[in-house]
């Protein structure tokens, strides 16, 4: 992230990636209580409303850039929380709601649940 840590980026900036090491899949999720289904009827949902908070494992982080993206660009406002857990057991538990995988194409564990890129997001 060279805007938080300029110098120690660009101490690191002549380095060239040589493989891939590992991938982990992101899931967009919301409550139980919001009424929405995907990622599109929660922005729907919450275009216009007050209050409304969003978790992610930090500043920076994969989740919280991608919730920055998506205020922006819909218009919505979201009060950023930090949350450190696991999202999976969660989903497994119906506490929470998941409405979207990051990426292209759906996960084999979450069937159901389109990819960003089948609700119409290009997220970077």
């Amino acid at each position: 992230m060279p805007f938080i840590e300029p110098q120690l980026y660009q101490r690191y900036a002549s380095l060239l990636p040589v493989t891939l090491l590992a991938t982990s899949p992101s899931v967009v999720l919301s409550s139980t209580e919001v009424p929405a289904g995907n990622l599109k009827d929660f922005v729907a949902w919450a275009s216009g409303r007050k209050g409304l908070n969003y978790g992610s494992s930090g500043n920076g982080s994969t989740p919280n850039l991608l919730w920055e993206w998506i205020k922006k660009r819909e218009g919505i406002e979201m009060e950023h929380v930090p949350y450190r857990g696991v999202a999976m057991p969660q989903i497994q538990a119906g506490r929470v709601r998941p409405l979207a995988v990051l990426g292209n194409k759906r996960l084999a564990a979450l069937p159901d649940v389109p990819s960003m890129k089948e609700l119409g997001y290009d997220f970077p």
